[in-house]
Order: structure tokens, then C-alpha cells, then sequence
């Protein structure tokens, strides 16, 4: 980002200092993906704390792990209805821990679109939980 917004700004006007104006430009925008990055984390640990109480213990009962079996094979077949590029951005993130910029990397897309494709995979699949369960 830092990148294109010196190239952005060289294109427009002759720098002195580009190497300076460069610095500033980190400078600047280091605190917005750290907070950009902290909103995300929260999101995420807001849309899916609920999902690890859902993992079977080595203590539950052969209908609970029955249930969660059943939520498994209901969560498997909703990726499977979800477009290629949305399902692999969902099982980047939730099932390899990838961040946003990672998965963006991957598929060759912005960061607000690879966090659209995620939300609204996830989306999907709570809905069909939710539909079927």
C-alpha cells in the first residue's frame, strides 16, 4: 500500500525526498492496519467463539457426538454449495488460520474482498446450520 501511494504521489509531482516521503507514509499508515488487523480479530473471535464449544471432548456422549457429526457433514456440504474462490477463502481462514491479506495474496484480490468472500461463506454456512439443523 505504502508503495502505491508514493507511486500514486511521484505521478503527480516531482519528490525531493522519496525515500523520506516513503517513511512518512509507513508512518502513517502502520497504526490504520493495526487497527484495521484488531478489528478484524475481534470480528472473528465474535463470529466464531460459538464454534469451538461445538468440538466434541473425549468426555461427550454418543449422541452428542452424533449431533456434532451431523453439524460437521451439514458445515462440509454448505463449503461444497459455495463458489470455488469463496470456499477456499473460508477454509484458508477458518480451517488454516490465514489472515485477510494472506488469503487476498492467494487469490489475487483486495483484502476487503477477500474479507467479503469470507463473511459472507461463513454466512452461508450458518444459515444452512441454522435451516437444517
Amino acid at each position: 500500500e505504502a508503495g502505491l501511494r508514493l507511486d500514486g504521489a511521484a505521478g503527480r509531482r516531482l519528490l525531493d525526498e522519496p525515500l523520506r516521503y516513503l517513511y512518512r507514509i509507513v508512518r502513517n499508515i502502520a497504526p490504520d492496519g493495526h487497527r484495521r488487523q484488531a478489528r478484524e480479530d475481534r470480528y472473528t473471535a465474535a463470529q466464531f467463539g460459538a464454534a469451538s464449544a461445538a468440538v466434541p471432548d473425549s468426555h461427550s456422549s454418543p449422541e452428542t457426538e452424533a449431533l456434532h457429526r451431523q453439524q460437521l457433514a451439514l458445515v462440509r456440504a454448505a463449503l461444497a454449495e459455495l463458489p470455488e474462490r469463496t470456499r477456499i477463502a473460508v477454509e484458508m481462514h477458518r480451517l488454516e488460520g490465514c489472515k485477510l491479506r494472506e488469503i487476498a495474496v492467494r487469490l489475487d484480490v483486495s483484502i476487503a474482498l477477500a474479507h467479503a468472500l469470507v463473511t459472507g461463506g461463513v454466512e452461508h454456512c450458518r444459515q444452512r446450520l441454522r435451516h437444517r439443523s
